[in-house]
C-alpha cells in the first residue's frame, strides 16, 4: 500500500513538473518561477514527509498502540531537508523557518535514539555477564573458621 501511495505522489510530481515553465520571474508578482528540477525536489520532499505518517500509522496498528518508530524521524529529516531546499530555492521565508526548526528537532530525536540504543546495549552486556565475585575482604578474613560436629563457628570473637 505505501508503495502505491508513493507511486501516485511521484506521478503527480511528474505531471506538475512537465507543465513547469522555465526559470524566471513571474510577470505579475515578480516571484521566482520554479524549474522542473525544483518542483520535483519539492514534490518528492512532500511525498517523503507524508510517508512518515504512514510509517507511524502502520507501526501503531501492528502494536495496537500509538508508537513513533525510528523510521518516522528518518523520513521527517529527509523530507524536511528536501522541503527546506525547495523553500530556499523559492526564497520562501515561512517554509524556510518552519522546516529548519523541524529538521533540528528530527536530528535531535535521532541523536536521542542512538544514545538510547547504546545505553540499552551496555545494559544488555552487563546483564549477560555473571556477577563478579569479590576478591578482597572475604567474610572470614583474619579469623579462624572451625567446624565442630557439623556446625561452623568463627574463632577470635568473644562468646
Amino acid at each position: 500500500m505505501p508503495s502505491m501511495i508513493a507511486g501516485a505522489c511521484l506521478q503527480v510530481a511528474a505531471l506538475a513538473t512537465s507543465h513547469a515553465t522555465a526559470a524566471g520571474a513571474c510577470p505579475t508578482c515578480g516571484h521566482a518561477r520554479a524549474t522542473g528540477l525544483w518542483l520535483t525536489i519539492g514534490f518528492v520532499g512532500q511525498a517523503v514527509f507524508t510517508a512518515r505518517f504512514l510509517a507511524q500509522w502502520i507501526a501503531s496498528e501492528k502494536q495496537r498502540n500509538s508508537v513513533v518508530p525510528v523510521i518516522f524521524w528518518w523520513l521527517s529529516m529527509v523530507g524536511g531537508m528536501l522541503l527546506l531546499s525547495y523553500a530556499v530555492s523559492r526564497q520562501d521565508p515561512v517554509i524556510m523557518v518552519g522546516q529548519s526548526m523541524g529538521v533540528f528537532i528530527y536530528i535531535r530525536n535521532l541523536m536521542l535514539v542512538a544514545k538510547g540504543r547504546k545505553r540499552a546495549a551496555r545494559e544488555a552486556l552487563r546483564a549477560a555477564q555473571p556477577p563478579a565475585v569479590p576478591t578482597s575482604n572475604p567474610p572470614h578474613q583474619g579469623r579462624t573458621v572451625r567446624v565442630d560436629s557439623g556446625q561452623a563457628t568463627t574463632g577470635g570473637g568473644v562468646g
